[in-house]
Formats: C-alpha cells, sequence, structure tokens
C-alpha cells in the first residue's frame, strides 16, 4: 500500500520538480537554437514553410513542460491538505 506524503513532503517534491523543471528548460533551449541553426541555418522564413518546425519548438521543451506540471500537481496537494489540517484544528 502505498504511503501518505506529508505536506512538507509534497511541498519539497514540488519544489524538486520545478527546479528539475527549469533545468531542462534552460537546456531545452540551447537544444532549440541548436536545432534550428542546424537545421533551418536560422533564416525565420524558411522554418515557417516546414511542418517539422512545429515539433522543432515543442519536443525541446516537453521535458520540462510535464516536470513543472508534476511539480504543480504536488503542491496543490499539498495546499488542499494544509488547508484540511487547517480547518480541523
Amino acid at each position: 500500500m502505498k504511503k501518505e506524503l506529508t505536506p512538507r513532503q509534497l511541498i519539497l517534491k514540488s519544489r524538486f520538480y520545478r527546479f528539475f523543471g527549469l533545468i531542462f528548460a534552460a537546456v531545452g533551449l540551447f537544444i532549440f537554437i541548436f536545432i534550428f541553426a542546424y537545421s533551418f541555418k536560422g533564416d525565420v522564413f524558411l522554418a515557417t514553410k516546414e511542418p517539422m518546425a512545429i515539433m522543432i519548438v515543442i519536443i525541446p521543451f516537453l521535458p520540462a513542460c510535464i516536470l513543472s506540471w508534476i511539480g504543480g500537481l504536488a503542491e496543490k496537494k499539498a495546499i488542499t491538505m494544509l488547508e484540511k489540517t487547517a480547518n480541523s484544528s
């Protein structure tokens, strides 16, 4: 059976996921710049004609979005747990 986490643990988990989300966003930015410069030679108008350009924008930032989303869920759960304990006291 899964052990219920305390609000403190959930907040730490949230901060952990958000921190690594920022790291992945920074790495994703560098990957995006590299792929964009390599594939389209820096030409923005050429990138608008290619449908693959949308994937080049989305894929490097996908891990950062997922980690931030998971962090947000953990933070919301911690807030609801804290509100329940405040209301019961």
